[in-house]
């Protein structure tokens, strides 16, 4: 296990591929529903709301279909559960790095023209604003090495799929 989490970090650092990632369809399961458990356990901690069992269903189907999808174009879906450990793996460990920021500004009220954001505030936006940026940059890698696809349109599938999941998101109220 330590030795996967090395590999984990080994890809955060894009020093490694999907394709140095484990190829059990078991342990991609596993991390799809680790990751999916510390969402349900972040949105509790935060003030969940009765959108949070679509919201969390709308999270898997857009980390493992695309991923589906495109492999399955690419007539490589042998490559799926190397795939799905990158990404659900380094969603993970990114996730558990930023839940200590969340926690810094909960129970805080929000900035309004009044009130404006707090230093806390600041840096947790900040910090939070470089992970997702890490993130992407980490997607891109990975969807790259994946699809054996030129960096910008890599980059360009990682930004879709960001902004498809936010938009998507809005459709659920309390989103």
């Amino acid at each position: 296990m330590n030795s996967f989490i090395r590999q984990l970090w080994a890809l955060c650092l894009l020093r490694a591929g999907p394709q140095d990632m484990p190829a059990q369809p078991q342990l991609a399961t596993q991390l799809v529903v680790a990751l999916v458990l510390l969402q349900v356990g972040a949105s509790l901690m935060l003030g969940a709301d009765d959108a949070l069992f679509a919201r969390m269903l709308l999270s898997v189907f857009l980390l493992v279909a695309p991923a589906w999808w495109l492999l399955g174009l690419k007539r490589t879906p042998e490559r799926l559960p190397q795939t799905l450990t990158a990404l659900a793996g380094t969603s993970l460990l990114i996730s558990l790095i930023m839940l200590p920021l969340s926690m810094l500004v909960i129970g805080m009220p929000p900035p309004s023209a009044e009130t404006p954001p707090s230093g806390a505030q600041m840096f947790a936006a900040l910090v939070t604003f470089g992970l997702l940026a890490w993130k992407l940059s980490i997607d891109t890698h990975i969807w790259r090495n994946a699809l054996e696809i030129h960096r910008g349109l890599a980059m360009a599938l990682a930004l879709v799929l960001f902004v498809g999941e936010i938009a998507l998101n809005q459709l659920f109220p309390g989103a």
